[in-house]
């Protein structure tokens, strides 16, 4: 192993990233949510005992993974380790906190980069397996499987921001954990890169209000604004028929129609419009582009000061 240390890769410097990460993973669940088991969302438990029970069995299953993989590429030590955030405050005297963030494997002995990045993305299989398995559940347990489902999505953020920095540097860089950071002995990942990839924060934090947030209440009003349309056109549907209904470019309503000699219904579905999805990846672009510019300043001003 070169035994000269390139740079050190701490989670904690890259929040923001994570931030981007878990709001694009979210939005990404979400609509593998209604393919794989449309009803989920009526089957998400808030209760106490659900999100416990779920928080634990997601951090059984996510960290297990983690370990299998790990064992398949050869790794023998490894640990739990709590993974902190440290901060420190100056008032009214200087106080240093560390807050807990998660709970992470450590891995006790030197590995390659792509042995690494061999085990990191192997959690993300979890969620859509959880999904396909809730709807032959019952009560609480279905409840369990639809929150872990939605608790690992968001707990490979962490993951998949290492993934993207590991990819960066080179093929033969050897990667020593050292718990809070990890050791990169060879190229570091590109100052370029990380600005990019820090400044998927905010344009993920833009995806994420735009899907999850806006568009239920789009949804929302687009029934409220075209109900009375669509009962009237329910009724007087004489064979099965597919209706469309446009919400000023920024949903699309349809609703499936079928009817028998004794009985009829409906059913509908949305899409976001075109408006909607063009004002939507407008602003977290701009919103990216404004958070890199932001970075590229501060390490500009860093390099200036430097002797």
């Amino acid at each position: 192993m070169d035994k000269t240390l390139s740079c050190c890769i701490r989670l904690t410097d890259y929040l923001d990233a994570m931030l981007g990460m878990g709001a694009a993973l979210a939005t990404a669940w979400y609509f593998i949510l209604f393919a794989l088991y449309p009803e989920a969302l009526a089957s998400l438990d808030f209760s106490p005992v659900a999100i416990l029970f779920a928080l634990l069995l997601t951090l059984a299953l996510h960290e297990g993974l983690h370990a299998l993989a790990l064992r398949l590429v050869g790794i023998r030590v490894m640990k739990i380790d709590l993974f902190e955030y440290p901060m420190q405050l100056s008032s009214p005297k200087q106080i240093r906190l560390r807050i807990p963030l998660g709970v992470g494997i450590t891995i006790g002995e030197p590995i390659t980069r792509n042995k690494n990045l061999a085990t990191l993305l192997s959690p993300l299989a979890l969620s859509p397996a959880l999904l396909l398995l809730a709807p032959h559940m019952d009560g609480l347990l279905r409840g369990v499987l639809v929150n872990a489902s939605h608790f690992n999505i968001l707990s490979c953020s962490g993951d998949l921001t290492l993934f993207l920095l590991l990819l960066s540097t080179n093929r033969d860089a050897i990667i020593r954990d050292e718990g809070q950071a990890l050791a990169v002995y060879g190229k570091c990942p590109p100052a370029l890169f990380t600005r990019l990839l820090r400044s998927l924060g905010a344009s993920g934090a833009v995806l994420f209000l735009m899907f999850i947030v806006v568009f239920p209440h789009l949804v929302t009003a687009t029934w409220l604004s075209k109900s009375e349309q669509v009962i009237n056109a329910v009724r007087q549907a004489h064979a099965n028929t597919t209706l469309y209904y446009d919400y000023y470019g920024l949903i699309t309503l349809r609703v499936d129609i079928w009817r028998t000699p004794s009985s009829y219904g409906f059913k509908n579905s949305y899409q976001p419009g075109p408006l909607f999805l063009t004002t939507t990846f407008a602003a977290a672009l701009a919103v990216g582009i404004a958070r890199y510019r932001d970075l590229s300043q501060k390490a500009g001003r860093t390099t200036s000061l430097e002797p």
